[in-house]
């Protein structure tokens, strides 16, 4: 009997740890990425209502300092004997600071069963793959002389830069498939501009890890476009004379996972470790599956730090309540779409309301025959709440 109750005492904590039966399953054929959650992420919203401040309130660079220093310090509170020993094992890992969790590339069963040992860790979920929101693309003709396109005049972008506003002084960030150094996009790229470089300004979330910019699949260049086409260029993008930054974690079949996405946010947050640069407005046309609590918790840390996070609503219409993740979080503004040249909803576009009959999405831009920068050199013309997105963003 005693020895029952001693193996009893055993094995409680490994169910405390809520191990996922399909991780467990998973687990059966071999190694998998899995996410490691850690106890008691910074609640920021908390800490400054503990402190008596208001986020909104603090000068901008002091405030993304502070957040980046509470997540920090929390992750290095929590972490720093389990990355001992991950270093130890050699285990390849990334830390995402972001959200007070660790990722690991191929995590065995016997890794896996042990985190019970581990009272800092609160859980560990397997990591899947989505795929990005569909889309169809019509070659355009090449373009001869500056153009605005559709949708740009739609939101009367021309009418904001009659009045001297064309985004001068803003970097807005993409997390996508990636950019070509396209002719429209090469002026406003941050990483061409005197004082930065490819590092602060761009980074490849997926396996390839590649140092400058590339889209192998076009989704993200067509979403660049529509934000910053560049006003020395053939296409005109809404702020033409911003400045973009980009995050590459969806793969040539726009598949990706949210650990991938979860690194590219934290990207987003402290550029090359510098949250003094991080971007304004940060574009998300992506969508689907079920996200990682580490998510929400890296959009919980942007929010604190004044980016705004700008999300296209889904193409699962025209269901109710049909907005996907993450566009749904509160954090998120959602974006659905409109038909092109008319004030109505694009037969695509997911419908709300959200969760608890709230407002989804807040907002509708144009989104169907969407004329932008193609990854191939030229211009594609594109539908979808990814292309309505861009515009908002």
């Amino acid at each position: 009997k005693m020895l029952k109750f001693i193996l009893l005492l055993l094995v409680v904590p490994l169910f405390a740890l809520n191990i996922p039966k399909k991780l467990t399953s998973s687990l059966e054929s071999g190694p998998q990425r899995i996410l490691i959650n850690f106890k008691n992420p910074v609640d920021l919203k908390a800490y400054a209502k503990n402190n008596g401040f208001k986020w909104d309130d603090m000068e901008e660079n002091a405030r993304g300092k502070l957040v980046v220093k509470l997540l920090k310090d929390r992750a290095a509170e929590t972490q720093s004997k389990f990355l001992m020993e991950l270093q130890k094992k050699n285990v390849q890992y990334d830390q995402l600071w972001i959200s007070n969790a660790i990722a690991v590339e191929r995590a065995e069963k016997s890794f896996v069963l042990d985190l019970h040992n581990h009272p800092e860790v609160s859980s560990v979920e397997l990591v899947e793959e989505y795929q990005l929101l569909p889309k169809d693309t019509v070659a355009v003709p090449p373009k001869k002389k500056q153009t605005v396109e559709a949708g740009v005049q739609w939101v009367k972008a021309p009418e904001v830069w009659d009045k001297g506003f064309e985004g001068e002084g803003i970097t807005i960030g993409v997390i996508d498939t990636g950019a070509l150094m396209h002719d429209d996009l090469k002026a406003t790229y941050r990483g061409n501009q005197d004082g930065f470089s490819h590092a602060d300004s761009w980074l490849d979330g997926t396996n390839l890890r590649r140092s400058v910019p590339y889209d192998d699949n076009g989704h993200g260049t067509h979403c660049h476009g529509t934000i910053t086409a560049s006003s020395t260029a053939e296409i005109l993008g809404v702020a033409p004379k911003s400045k973009w930054v980009s995050c590459k974690f969806l793969t040539a079949r726009g598949g990706g996972n949210y650990n991938d996405a979860t690194r590219c946010l934290q990207f987003m947050l402290a550029p090359n470790g510098n949250s003094n640069i991080r971007p304004h407005v940060v574009s998300n046309s992506y969508g689907g599956g079920v996200p990682q609590a580490a998510l929400e918790l890296a959009l919980d840390a942007l929010a604190a730090a004044g980016v705004e996070m700008v999300f296209a609503a889904g193409n699962s219409g025209s269901r109710c309540s049909s907005v996907l993740l993450p566009a749904l979080y509160p954090q998120a503004m959602s974006v659905g779409s409109l038909n092109r040249n008319a004030n109505t909803i694009s037969f695509f576009s997911s419908r709300g309301p959200g969760r608890n009959g709230g407002l989804k999405p807040e907002i509708s831009a144009p989104g169907s025959g969407v004329v932008s920068t193609s990854h191939r050199g030229g211009y594609v013309s594109s539908d979808g709440t990814s292309m309505a997105c861009p515009h908002v963003a």
